[in-house]
């Protein structure tokens, strides 16, 4: 099974992002054209794995890829994807900071995480640093490009926080294009009925955009 027909599965098992074939079509290969950089990775930890379409996507440039994410329906797809697609992918039931805690006993040397840092509280960004940064030679963060408008909006909420984040800690850091999210047809999403995420807060087009950072040490 290709990718595309792996997407398609978790759409229609309501496993998927964000419920529109948009990020079939738009999204995934908008953010996938970027896992290049890996190249070379043998290892990349897939932070808030979700589905586990990135992780595959990863895999066609890394050897493997890990992924952790807290909720069990997505990773029921994830073991799906695993099987179906046979790539080396393997995942883990946690909450990030729970991992990072545990990131001694983890092989990855580099990282990857789509639009979820904004969510990290203060104690997550520093295990971030201290345990899960210091074994990575490259990450790929995705960010916002302006503070997202939400009650659960942390520290590092757009992509300047991201480069201050990397740079601190010995990487690198370019800006590559910008990604506009799907944030930008919610509200159209509502109006026409249109399975969309649940959000109540509609966005401006400034606050949907995603800016992928990389770091490289």
């Amino acid at each position: 099974m290709n990718t595309q027909d792996l997407i398609s599965h978790a759409f229609k098992k309501g496993w998927a992002y964000h419920g529109t074939d948009r990020f079939k079509d738009y999204f995934y290969p908008n953010i996938s054209k970027y896992f290049g950089v890996f190249k070379g990775s043998k290892r990349v930890l897939d932070i808030g794995c979700c589905c586990g379409l990135f992780s595959l996507g990863i895999t066609e440039h890394a050897d493997s890829c890990l992924g952790i994410d807290h909720d069990p329906k997505y990773l029921a797809n994830f073991q799906y994807v695993k099987e179906k697609s046979g790539a080396n992918i393997d995942s883990i039931k946690c909450e990030i900071k729970d991992f990072a805690k545990a990131a001694d006993s983890h092989e990855f040397d580099a990282a990857f995480a789509a639009n979820v840092l904004y969510h990290l509280d203060e104690e997550t960004i520093e295990l971030l640093e201290s345990k899960i940064l210091p074994k990575c030679k490259k990450v790929l963060f995705f960010s916002r490009e302006n503070k997202p408008k939400m009650k659960n909006s942390y520290q590092l909420y757009n992509w300047q926080k991201i480069v201050e984040l990397l740079e601190r800690n010995g990487f690198k850091t370019t800006r590559l294009d910008s990604v506009d999210e799907l944030y930008t047809d919610y509200s159209t999403g509502y109006k026409k009925g249109v399975q969309t995420v649940n959000r109540s807060v509609e966005r401006s087009h400034t606050d949907s955009v995603l800016v992928p950072v990389f770091g490289e040490k």
